[in-house]
Protein backbone atom coordinates (compact mmCIF):
# COMPACT_ATOMS: atom_id res chain seq x y z
CA UNK A 1 0.00 0.00 0.00
CA UNK A 2 1.50 3.35 -1.17
CA UNK A 3 1.20 6.15 1.04
CA UNK A 4 0.87 9.78 0.37
CA UNK A 5 3.87 11.90 1.60
CA UNK A 6 3.38 15.47 2.26
CA UNK A 7 4.89 17.74 -0.47
CA UNK A 8 7.28 20.10 1.03
CA UNK A 9 7.60 23.70 0.11
CA UNK A 10 9.43 23.97 -3.28
CA UNK A 11 10.62 27.47 -2.57
CA UNK A 12 9.88 30.62 -2.92
CA UNK A 13 6.00 31.79 -3.93
CA UNK A 14 6.39 34.40 -6.78
CA UNK A 15 5.60 36.98 -7.37
CA UNK A 16 7.93 38.37 -4.47
CA UNK A 17 7.59 42.20 -2.95
CA UNK A 18 9.78 44.72 -1.52
CA UNK A 19 8.29 47.69 0.07
CA UNK A 20 11.10 50.21 -1.25
CA UNK A 21 9.77 53.58 0.11
CA UNK A 22 7.88 55.65 1.31
CA UNK A 23 6.82 59.44 -0.15
CA UNK A 24 5.31 61.71 1.67
CA UNK A 25 5.57 64.56 -0.87
CA UNK A 26 3.93 62.38 -3.38
CA UNK A 27 0.64 61.23 -0.74
CA UNK A 28 0.57 65.10 0.26
CA UNK A 29 0.21 65.56 -3.96
CA UNK A 30 -2.34 62.87 -4.15
CA UNK A 31 0.20 60.25 -6.46
CA UNK A 32 0.95 57.49 -5.66
CA UNK A 33 3.46 57.08 -2.96
CA UNK A 34 4.77 53.58 -1.91
CA UNK A 35 7.17 52.20 -3.92
CA UNK A 36 7.61 48.48 -4.54
CA UNK A 37 9.92 46.07 -5.75
CA UNK A 38 8.17 42.96 -7.40
CA UNK A 39 10.15 40.01 -8.33
CA UNK A 40 8.55 37.70 -10.94
CA UNK A 41 9.69 34.03 -11.01
CA UNK A 42 11.49 34.42 -14.24
CA UNK A 43 13.75 36.56 -12.88
CA UNK A 44 12.83 39.79 -14.20
CA UNK A 45 11.91 42.56 -11.71
CA UNK A 46 10.25 46.29 -11.59
CA UNK A 47 9.73 48.97 -9.24
CA UNK A 48 6.09 50.53 -9.37
CA UNK A 49 4.58 53.04 -7.42
CA UNK A 50 1.03 52.07 -5.84
CA UNK A 51 -1.40 53.56 -4.14
CA UNK A 52 -3.51 52.33 -0.88
CA UNK A 53 -6.24 50.50 -3.02
CA UNK A 54 -3.44 48.72 -5.21
CA UNK A 55 -1.85 47.57 -2.17
CA UNK A 56 -5.41 46.10 -0.94
CA UNK A 57 -5.39 44.20 -4.42
CA UNK A 58 -2.27 42.90 -4.90
CA UNK A 59 -2.58 41.08 -1.28
CA UNK A 60 -6.47 40.20 -2.40
CA UNK A 61 -4.92 38.34 -5.48
CA UNK A 62 -1.25 37.11 -3.88
CA UNK A 63 -2.01 37.13 0.20
CA UNK A 64 -0.71 38.92 2.86
CA UNK A 65 2.74 39.64 1.76
CA UNK A 66 4.68 41.60 4.43
CA UNK A 67 5.97 44.03 2.37
CA UNK A 68 2.45 44.98 0.90
CA UNK A 69 1.32 45.04 4.75
CA UNK A 70 4.47 47.14 5.76
CA UNK A 71 3.40 50.00 3.08
CA UNK A 72 -0.86 49.84 3.68
CA UNK A 73 0.84 50.58 7.26
CA UNK A 74 3.07 53.64 5.97
CA UNK A 75 -0.46 55.24 4.22
CA UNK A 76 -2.51 54.52 8.27
CA UNK A 77 0.40 56.26 9.52
CA UNK A 78 0.62 59.11 7.21
CA UNK A 79 4.55 57.79 5.73
CA UNK A 80 5.59 56.48 8.68
CA UNK A 81 6.46 53.16 7.44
Amino acid sequence: MQTLQPQSDTGPQYPQFKFVEFNKRRQMRGAEAARIEIIHSEGDHEELWMTAGDLQGNIRLFGNHEALTEALKAYGQGGRG
